[in-house]
């Protein structure tokens, strides 16, 4: 975008956001990478904490930044971004509010036998 951009001074505009990790209610059953998370939580299928933060950012205010953007100066950049918080911390509240719901939101932290770590190290072409 941004050599199309440079390429096009004063003939288009262009403005990038860049949400982190997005809390939102799924409105429809295609999955997403921050949703994906918090689902395989609720459903068990992510059974273990892994230890890591993500910065997550709430739906509304990903939707402001978007109307933000309608005035914002032409060729910016934006990281849209809410507050880091550890995984265990998200289950943890996942756990609080959707436990009562019969979700059994596990708070068991991944050790390093785990197939999680095994899973990550494959990953990363260990």
């Amino acid at each position: 975008i941004w050599e199309f951009h440079e390429k096009n001074k004063g003939k288009i505009e262009a403005i990038s956001l860049n949400p982190c990790a997005i809390m939102v209610p799924p409105l429809s059953t295609k999955g997403f990478s921050s949703g994906d998370l918090i689902k395989g939580t609720l459903m068990g299928t992510i059974p273990e904490n892994m230890k890591f933060s993500v910065n997550w950012v709430d739906v509304r205010e990903v939707a402001q930044a978007h109307i933000n953007a309608l005035e914002a100066k032409d060729g910016n950049r934006y990281i849209i971004a809410g507050e880091n918080k550890g995984f265990a911390e998200v289950t943890e509240k996942l756990k609080e509010d959707w436990g009562k719901y019969g979700y059994n939101v596990t708070t068991k932290e991944a050790t390093t036998d785990s197939p999680l770590f095994k899973k990550q190290d494959t990953l990363n072409g260990k």
